[in-house]
């Protein structure tokens, strides 16, 4: 739930990745991505070379998960899940490749219960899906055009409406905090 109107949900960082290994992952999606698909993308091999780039971070890279939905289709609002913990992953950094005109990040605030669902499309891919006991609205939204860390422990959704909306959630090794995120990720 959203704990009250000054908590931060999102902070503009720094992408720490270098152009090239942004590259290199970004290659690795075709346009059949952007057709409501997420997916795990295999990194293994880039994983010693992306841990290289996050060492100044002290993080390690844990996965890279890609959305990539048509304009109008929303993501739907959602917790996010760190299988190795078994738990709610707290942040991600978020890299937008295919959003020309940016997208918006919303967090919702009610009363709910989390049910974990691993997608039928990808097995690899699980979240907790909201079964609201409540009323719910939104209680802070954003409009993101760089890199970000969101916080993910909460009901969050996301909506681009006039393009297509592709984008690159990182996700990293411990499940550090949203907090702990924002301040090795921020924007000087």
């Amino acid at each position: 739930m959203c704990l009250n109107t000054n908590m931060k949900y999102s902070s503009i960082a720094h992408n720490p990745l270098s152009e090239q290994v942004t590259y290199q992952l970004q290659r690795m999606i075709d346009n059949k991505i952007i057709n409501t698909a997420v997916k795990l993308l295999p990194i293994d091999n880039l994983r010693k070379e992306i841990n290289k780039e996050l060492e100044k971070y002290d993080l390690l890279i844990e996965h890279v998960l890609v959305f990539g939905y048509p304009p109008s289709t929303p993501i739907d609002s959602h917790v996010d899940y760190f299988v190795s913990s078994d738990s709610p992953c707290h942040g991600s950094l978020v890299l937008p490749w295919v959003c020309k005109n940016g997208y918006s990040v919303y967090w919702e605030h009610g009363n709910f219960d989390l049910t974990k669902v691993t997608l039928a499309t990808d097995k690899d891919v699980t979240y907790l899906e909201i079964k609201w006991n409540s009323e719910h609205s939104i209680c802070y939204q954003v409009d993101v055009f760089t890199p970000i860390v969101v916080r993910t422990d909460i009901p969050h959704g996301v909506f681009s409406t006039d393009s297509n909306l592709v984008l690159a959630t990182i996700r990293f090794k411990g499940n550090p905090s949203f907090e702990e995120l924002s301040k090795k990720f921020a924007v000087d």
